[in-house]
């Protein structure tokens, strides 16, 4: 390698901001890049970019698939673009055939949308099978970018890196578009996209908030998410995505619609003493003073950011 004459610029897939330029939203991006937590957000203008983010739940960051979707606005045709990527990959995986059998790669891919906001557990991807050889296939399947881990951090201090746990973890895909295709759904209208969030969980909603939260790090960086979890019993806890911005950790907690209990926040807030915290969802931008008992009756007291989900790439400078 030649040591010191390369750079390196780590690429995802399409943002939400690079998907309005695409459809020609200039002026709804102008809107994101402006908007302030105590802005007046218009009621029309905030369902119009509700609106294009269930558009970008379906179509994703693909670019071809992108194109298709500007192109044509047939769900149908996207979903060609995305079956046809998903095939390419599994044809791909015979390069690895001698490192991993190709079979379990696939398996593994395809187990993935299903667990997307559970902790990954080797033997629910398929209980006959060996946990070495479908630990080779996760790795080689990050290694190429098709996935990626968000590692459990214990969040007491910087870097969130340094706090991590490797042997819990979640598993998001490369792109939210292509989550659809491998559970085999070609969605047509919003109400199918809703139904499919009820049915997942908000497992969708927690993928495309960790697409996007991987997009906020300098083009040189190779994002590296996290979250949290306590699992003793009778006290369990969990927040979806820890960052951090600047010298500070910030929770954050992804709702697939307005409402949502937030009692693990509140505990975690109080436990770790932070001022800070971000939640997810489809409601307009706000800033709300906490002040709650906990589950344990323990007072929890902090700011608590709560943005939709079109401003999640704006977090940092919101926070």
């Amino acid at each position: 390698m030649p040591v010191g004459r390369l750079s390196y610029l780590f690429m995802e897939p399409m943002s939400f901001k690079e998907f309005l330029l695409a459809v020609g939203e200039e002026i709804l991006v102008e809107f994101i890049e402006e908007t302030e937590i105590n802005s007046i957000v218009n009621e029309n203008i905030h369902n119009k970019l509700m609106s294009y983010f269930i558009d970008y739940l379906t179509v994703g960051g693909m670019p071809a698939a992108v194109k298709e979707w500007t192109d044509t606005r047939s769900p149908v045709a996207v979903a060609e673009i995305h079956q046809n990527l998903v095939n390419t990959f599994i044809d791909d995986f015979n390069k690895y055939s001698g490192r991993v059998p190709t079979e379990r790669l696939k398996k593994v891919m395809v187990a993935i949308p299903r667990m997307i906001g559970n902790k990954f557990i080797y033997t629910n991807v398929d209980r006959q099978e060996n946990i070495k050889t479908t630990k080779q296939a996760l790795e080689l399947l990050i290694s190429a970018r098709i996935c990626h881990r968000v590692c459990r951090s214990s969040a007491r201090g910087l870097p969130l890196s340094a706090q991590q746990d490797e042997k819990k973890f979640k598993i998001i895909f490369m792109d939210t578009g292509l989550v659809s295709a491998l559970m085999q759904i070609i969605l047509k209208t919003p109400a199918e996209i809703h139904e499919l969030i009820r049915i997942n969980s908000g497992g969708i909603s927690e993928q495309a908030a960790g697409q996007l939260l991987r997009t906020i790090y300098m083009k040189f960086i190779d994002p590296n998410l996290h979250y949290y979890i306590r699992e003793a019993r009778g006290s369990e806890a969990e927040i979806d995505y820890l960052i951090q911005a600047k010298t500070a950790i910030i929770p954050i907690e992804v709702k697939s619609g307005s409402a949502g209990s937030l009692k693990s926040l509140h505990q975690f807030m109080y436990e770790r003493n932070f001022k800070k915290a971000v939640r997810i969802n489809s409601e307009k931008p706000g800033l709300i003073d906490v002040d709650v008992k906990t589950s344990k009756g323990q007072n929890s007291k902090y700011s608590l950011l709560s943005i939709p989900f079109y401003l999640t790439e704006e977090i940092e400078r919101l926070v």
